[in-house]
C-alpha cells in the first residue's frame, strides 16, 4: 500500500506541461535586374544577355518558430541558415549574408551578389535552403531549380 501511495505522489508531482512547437518558416528570393526567382514564384529563369556573368542578389526571409506551453506563447528567431547553390561543372562561390530587421523574423541578405560565370549558360542551378531557430527546431526545406538562360 505504501509503494502505491508513494508512486501516486511521485507521478502527480512529475506532470509535464504539454507544449506545441512549430519550427520556423523561410523563403528565398533571388533578384537579377528585373528577374525574380524564388520558392514562392517557381518557374522563373535567370537571363545572361550580354553580361560577363549572372549577378544575383539573394534575400532569405524568415518567420520565427513558436512554442506554446498552454500558458505562454514564445517565439524563437532563426539563428542559422544553410543555403546551397549548385551548378554542374561550375564551382559556385560561398555567399556571405548580413542580417537585418528586428530580433524577430530575421532577414538575411547577401553581402554581395552571387556571381555565376557566363560559361554556365544553358545549365540549371539547384537551390537548397534550410535553417534552424534558436531552439534548434528545423525550418521548412526549400528545393527547386532555375535555368541559366
Amino acid at each position: 500500500m505504501r509503494v502505491w501511495l508513494v508512486t501516486a505522489l511521485l507521478l502527480g508531482a512529475c506532470t509535464i506541461k504539454e507544449r506545441d512547437q512549430k519550427g520556423p518558416e523561410i523563403h528565398i528570393e533571388m533578384d537579377q535586374r528585373f528577374i525574380q526567382v524564388g520558392d514562392q514564384n517557381p518557374g522563373a529563369n535567370f537571363m545572361l544577355d550580354t553580361d560577363p556573368s549572372y549577378s544575383i542578389d539573394i534575400t532569405i526571409t524568415t518567420i520565427d518558430g513558436q512554442e506554446d506551453d498552454s500558458t505562454t506563447l514564445s517565439y524563437s528567431p532563426v539563428a542559422s541558415i544553410d543555403p546551397v547553390f549548385t551548378v554542374p561543372t561550375i564551382t559556385v562561390p560561398n555567399v556571405a549574408f548580413t542580417t537585418g530587421g528586428s530580433s524577430q523574423d530575421v532577414t538575411y541578405k547577401s553581402s554581395s551578389p552571387l556571381a555565376i560565370p557566363a560559361s554556365a549558360k544553358g545549365q540549371t542551378m539547384t537551390i537548397h535552403v534550410d535553417g534552424k531557430d534558436s531552439n534548434g527546431l528545423a525550418s521548412n526545406t526549400i528545393d527547386f531549380t532555375a535555368k541559366l538562360e
